[in-house]
């Protein structure tokens, strides 16, 4: 069965673009930047039923879907189509800033993928967060304030997306969704710090 897929976090419009750059064309240009409406989800479902000339897949992007944003009637005019559509035609990508605040019936039917701000290409940081999301899974929790004493502020909030990318890696884990939520809190806010963080890993435990 074809899912839609739904970005959510600080880099989902960022992330939705990137990934439509390696599905296919947009149909039509971006909806819902300015708020999402009942005419706009017309038009939405129509395109969901075009078949692009010249190319294999094409792509529709629509967002965000947050409910401050997003009318409730342009959700129930999507919902249909979002379970039937072919993904084989047209692929469509939803965005959200808060997960959290989608209406269920739409996060039913997607499939979620997170999108942390944009997460630099950095090995040792990519390395840490695998490091600490396996520490944290193993109940190894003795060492993980020690381990992130080593990196500057400054550099904080990318370690907190690049654990949250790793934790998200496998999205029906609970125990990793758990942790997850946990840290995708931390990252949405302003200046997060390491206390935050390690609090956001270990929970309860320590």
């Amino acid at each position: 069965m074809s899912s839609c897929i739904l970005f959510h976090g600080p880099g989902a419009r960022e992330a939705v673009l990137k990934e439509v750059l390696k599905t296919g064309p947009l149909i039509a240009p971006p909806f819902g930047d300015e708020g999402l409406k009942t005419d706009d989800a017309r038009e939405i479902v129509t395109a969901l039923y075009s078949i692009p000339v010249g190319v294999s897949v094409g792509t529709v992007v629509v967002g965000p879907m947050d409910s401050d944003r997003a009318n409730p009637k342009a959700c129930d005019v999507l919902l249909k189509r979002l379970e039937e559509f072919d993904d084989g035609t047209v692929q469509p990508f939803l965005w959200a800033y808060d997960l959290g605040s989608v209406t269920p019936t739409i996060r039913s039917r997607c499939l979620a993928r997170w999108a942390p701000a944009d997460v630099p290409d950095d090995e040792e940081l990519e390395n840490l967060a695998i490091d600490l999301v396996d520490r944290v899974l193993e109940g190894r929790l003795a060492r993980i304030a020690p381990m992130l004493k080593k990196i500057e502020s400054k550099r904080l909030p990318d370690l907190i997306g690049a654990i949250a990318l790793q934790l998200s890696i496998v999205p029906e884990d609970k125990a990793r969704m758990v942790i997850w939520e946990r840290v995708r809190k931390v990252s949405l806010w302003k200046n997060p710090t390491m206390v935050e963080l390690v609090g956001a890993l270990v929970g309860g435990a320590v």
